[in-house]
């Protein structure tokens, strides 16, 4: 994993340093498959790093997906305090989420409102290969892409700043080459 790594703070589930599948090297993998039963609000596994200043920036990240998990890149987290919504399965910010079977969305979520579909989409994509997620926030523009090749842009100014994250469900996933660039 890139330096930025190192910065994660886990929020929910557990996301360890496990040798990557398929290639060399180390990843982060979030290891938690059974949901835990709740004694407070119990979000989606994710784990965040960043600046709450942070605005016009781009996430990528490699994943491979090792479950019926989806992936989820997040951006603009104005908000990760779940206790102000204890139905919230997203911290507060932008999401693209990719399932193994390519179905993806970009999704807009805040706590006690209803989650918004920005955009939504499936592509064909390998199930036991590594895929490059990327969502980058500029402005009013959301826009992600799938292995080099753009899903969607839209239009949207619900998160003006926020920190990053990385997320899926309860299930194993392996996320690799971090990168957060302005």
């Amino acid at each position: 994993m890139g330096h930025a790594a190192k910065y994660l703070a886990d929020q929910d589930g557990a996301f360890e340093v496990r040798e990557c599948k398929g290639r060399s090297g180390h990843c982060l993998e979030q290891v938690i498959s059974d949901k835990p039963i709740p004694w407070s609000p119990l979000p989606d596994p994710f784990t965040l790093a960043g600046d709450e200043g942070w605005s016009d920036y781009r996430i990528v990240a490699d994943v491979r997906f090792e479950s019926e998990a989806p992936a989820v890149v997040m951006g603009r987290i104005d908000s990760s305090n779940v206790f102000r919504d204890e139905k919230a399965l997203l911290p507060s910010g932008y999401a693209l989420r990719v399932k193994p079977d390519g179905a993806w969305e970009i999704l807009s979520t805040q706590y006690k409102k209803p989650t918004v579909t920005l955009a939504s989409g499936s592509v064909a994509i390998g199930r036991n290969q590594w895929h490059q997620m990327a969502l980058s926030v500029h402005g009013k523009q959301i826009s992600a892409s799938l292995d080099g090749k753009s899903l969607a842009t839209v239009e949207c100014s619900a998160h003006a700043h926020g920190m990053f994250a990385l997320g899926t469900e309860w299930d194993h996933i392996q996320f690799d080459n971090l990168s957060v660039t302005p």
